[in-house]
């Protein structure tokens, strides 16, 4: 490098040596119809050097056209791809007023030393619960809305190695389905625009070990001082049937982590194959919080946590000794208020009841009260010596003032 750059500077400084050499490694890079002219800079310079290229082209149609400009840059690549035809492109240096000779090539698109169609890119299997989408990214130099043509096939992994693919898409999509397979397999996809076709990108998958498992369904409840926690699924992503991931794998567990709602980094785990667990031995009237995850011990495989869940202990059913006092004294409290108010009720009651005095009515008096007052009383014959006016005063006694007379006359 070191003779370059003496040769470079006797070249511009000496008069006569003046002559800025041309660029170097001049080629056109061509994928797809891209096409980008490229080149290194002039012997003694580097390629942030303070140098400024131009590049220009004419069609090989007639050998008189002129060339026409294309780009005036300060970097080693000028883009042609809008030149559809068979060209003549070339490129000079220039640094100041002192510019190099030009360095041509010659370029046809259509070559097919230069059309070479490029494998898709990126080829992956997207796998969740045994939904498996094989993608891709287009080839480069095409975007996903060219006119491109993907063709994916697949093999089952077995130990005839000359077991030959079978179409699974054809689509100008960017990904296939490949569900319905469910054993190891290869599988490849190529792209083609026209009749111009890629070599084929080869991947292989094992549904059972590459598949992410996604998360369980959980349901909460609150009972008695415990968590008593539901678990279903993940189920198989298949339009056919609705399989859990237990029948396909034929076992698995649920690993449960719980913890109190205020202490998160206090985590507990608890591992079952039932569907369903209760949780013991949890603090009352407390919020804990838990989420769950499948466990396949065969593959090592840890599937992906459910959403968290958080539920509030209850009492553990015990009633506490003061609250059995309380509802006694209270009880007893309210059964001594209300015998005492029916007793004094009662003897409010009789003590009124004494003070009304009871009267005894003669029998020929209740006799003339129960007849109607417009008949006239009729009295039994009486002898006419007794006949003659005889008065005597009418008294009626009560019961208390007979036993009022009565003890008045043992008294005397």
């Amino acid at each position: 490098m070191y003779p370059y750059t003496i040769l470079a500077f006797l070249c511009l400084a000496i008069p006569g040596f003046g002559k800025l050499l041309t660029p170097t490694n001049v080629r056109m890079d061509s994928v797809n119809f891209k096409n980008i002219l490229r080149w290194n800079p002039p012997p003694g310079f580097m390629e942030d050097g303070d140098i400024v290229y131009k590049v220009q082209y004419k069609l090989d149609v007639d050998k008189q056209m002129k060339y026409t400009d294309v780009c005036m840059t300060k970097d080693l690549e000028c883009d042609l791809t809008y030149i559809t035809y068979r060209f003549d492109a070339r490129v000079s240096a220039a640094v100041g007023d002192n510019q190099s000779d030009w360095m041509t090539i010659h370029f046809e698109p259509g070559s097919q030393s230069f059309w070479k169609l490029l494998e898709p890119t990126n080829v992956r299997m997207d796998s969740i619960n045994f939904k498996n989408i094989l993608r891709w990214n287009p080839p480069p130099g095409f975007t996903d809305d060219e006119d491109v043509v993907y063709t994916v096939q697949y093999k089952i992994d077995y130990v005839d190695k000359q077991m030959k693919f079978f179409n699974v898409c054809v689509t100008k999509e960017l990904n296939c389905d490949l569900t319905d397979i469910i054993y190891k397999c290869y599988a490849r996809v190529s792209a083609a625009v026209g009749d111009n076709q890629s070599e084929w990108m080869t991947i292989q998958f094992d549904p059972y070990s590459e598949t992410v498992i996604g998360p369980p369904e959980v349901l909460v409840f609150s009972r008695s001082g415990h968590l008593d926690i539901s678990m279903s699924g993940p189920f198989v992503e298949s339009d056919s049937k609705k399989d859990t991931i237990k029948e396909k794998y034929g076992e698995c567990l649920y690993k449960i982590l719980y913890w109190k709602e205020e202490d998160p980094f206090q985590v507990l785990a608890v591992n079952t194959s039932q569907s369903t667990k209760t949780l013991t031995g949890l603090e009352t009237w407390t919020n804990y919080c838990l989420k769950v995850q499948v466990y396949i011990h065969d593959y090592e495989k840890e599937g992906q946590f459910s959403p968290t869940v958080c539920e509030r202990t209850t009492s553990d059913g015990r009633i506490p000794w003061w609250q059995i006092a309380g509802v006694f004294l209270i009880t007893m409290l309210f059964t001594m208020t209300t015998v005492l108010g029916l007793c004094y009720f009662g003897y409010t009651a009789y003590n009124r009841w004494r003070s009304f005095p009871s009267y005894s009515i003669p029998e020929h008096m209740k006799e003339f009260l129960s007849n109607p007052f417009n008949n006239t009383p009729t009295l039994p014959p009486q002898p006419l010596e007794e006949c003659g006016e005889s008065c005597e005063p009418l008294t009626f006694l009560s019961e208390e003032n007979e036993e009022t007379k009565e003890e008045t006359n043992e008294t005397a």
